[in-house]
């Protein structure tokens, strides 16, 4: 059975009790003894109680208080110095704008031999800046379920996404109804994808986020060129790349036109 320690001041109650009784005999020799036996009523006597019980009162508060110490005070917070900006996570953090002529250089395209693609700056449709990316492909009669275009979007330094849970785009489509959209980190040989599948895309400009929770997560190692299907959901760390993946599945015209622009972090 655990003992509890009794407060330390209880220590003092016998001497703070020996004390008021000290003072009360003091007092009353002085009341009897000092002339004023005589004049003795009921109402001096009470009143001599209630002060004596208000000295003993003032004597334990002020023991107690020296014991404990005083009450602590409630300090009002400091203000803060030297206080630095943090962004909030739901602000988009831009990637590309393609508003700069350099980014073109960001480009690449891949594609089996019946899809011929070319992926190239617009100057003509971009939104909401005045240039965006276009991924221009044409699909030959012999163009299967495994024929592909990939139009590939490399940042200039790979992107912390920190606390980041999705990436958005701009996307605007001619012959074209849906398309794979994917952000990818690179390390060393292999490369993880975070992969959207089914993205709308319509004649009008229109903003798509997609949270890096509703991927689909693929493992590529570039030396045995295989894919790997990963079974829990890593969360990505640095954005290297994005691509954007169609088939003949996605097309409506042998002929088709996605722009893409407004890249970005959320």
């Amino acid at each position: 059975m655990t003992q509890t320690n009794p407060p330390s001041h209880l220590f003092f109650v016998p001497a703070i009790f020996l004390a008021v009784i000290m003072l009360t005999v003091y007092m009353a020799s002085q009341f009897f003894f000092g002339g004023a036996f005589d004049t003795l009523t009921a109402g001096s006597l009470a009143e001599f109680e209630k002060s004596a019980s208000r000295l003993a009162g003032e004597m334990v508060a002020e023991v107690v208080n020296v014991i404990e110490g005083p009450p602590r005070r409630k300090l009002f917070p400091a203000s803060p110095v030297n206080h630095k900006e943090v962004v909030n996570p739901g602000e988009p953090v831009t990637l590309m704008d393609f508003t700069s002529p350099g980014q073109a250089a960001a480009l690449d395209v891949r594609s089996t031999s019946d899809m011929k693609a070319k992926f190239l700056i617009d100057s003509v449709e971009g939104s909401p800046n005045p240039v965006s990316a276009k991924l221009v492909v044409v699909m030959s009669g012999n163009a299967g379920g495994n024929s592909f275009a990939s139009g590939r979007i490399a940042m200039p330094e790979p992107v912390a996404v920190g606390e980041k849970k999705a990436f958005a785009l701009s996307v605007k489509g001619k012959g074209i109804k849906t398309v794979r959209i994917a952000a990818q980190e690179q390390k060393g040989s292999q490369y993880i994808l975070w992969e959207k599948r089914g993205v709308p895309v319509g004649a009008q400009w229109s903003e798509v986020a997609i949270p890096f929770a509703d991927c689909d997560i693929w493992l590529y190692d570039s030396n045995s060129r295989k894919y790997t299907r990963f079974l829990n959901n890593p969360e990505p760390k640095n954005i290297t790349e994005i691509r954007a993946f169609v088939q003949p599945a996605n097309l409506t015209d042998a002929t088709a036109m996605l722009w893409v622009d407004s890249i970005s972090l959320r």
